[in-house]
């Protein structure tokens, strides 16, 4: 039986086989997947989460359970990418934002700063501009992070983003 969840993690992976690149599903549930990715040399771990909208902004929350599970991934020496689907009720018009570890960080920092607070990265979409706008828990949408919406380069390793 398919889910809901299981169209947008499929939009996503649609996106990646048309690129040329298969994953690997490492973990799977309702609230993420994790998938390990090889293009070229690289080789990353990617996490992914959906949220849908009616709006152009998406936010996505972050259990206490994902935010330790972060904190253990700080450690690692792959390259991390976080996938965030956005998708409209509607299901047109949506995004595919995707972030490095220090940029998730720069949003939602889930070490003791905000230990208390509910963690969470919103994506926001404004009319006619080329980016994407990443805020969150710890910046506000005044300072929100840009972010391509071309992410075929990030996952090819053309312009990875510099940290935060």
């Amino acid at each position: 039986m398919l889910n809901k969840y299981d169209y947008y993690y499929g939009a996503f992976l649609s996106k990646l086989v048309s690129m040329q690149i298969v994953p690997a599903l490492i973990e799977e549930s309702k609230e993420r997947r994790v998938y390990q990715l090889e293009t070229g040399s690289n080789r990353m771990k990617v996490y992914s989460k959906y949220a849908t909208s009616s709006t152009n902004t998406w936010n996505f929350r972050f259990s206490d359970e994902e935010r330790e599970r972060l904190l253990q991934w700080s450690d690692e020496e792959r390259h991390q990418l976080f996938v965030l689907i956005c998708s409209k009720k509607d299901l047109l018009g949506g995004e595919i934002a995707i972030l490095t570890f220090d940029q998730l960080l720069a949003c939602m920092d889930v070490r003791e700063k905000y230990k208390e607070a509910s963690c969470r990265v919103a994506i926001r979409k404004k009319k006619h501009s080329p980016f994407l706008y990443a805020y969150g828990t710890s910046r506000s949408l005044d300072d929100a992070l840009p972010l391509t919406r071309n992410f075929a380069d990030l996952l090819m390793h053309t312009s990875i983003p510099e940290p935060v």
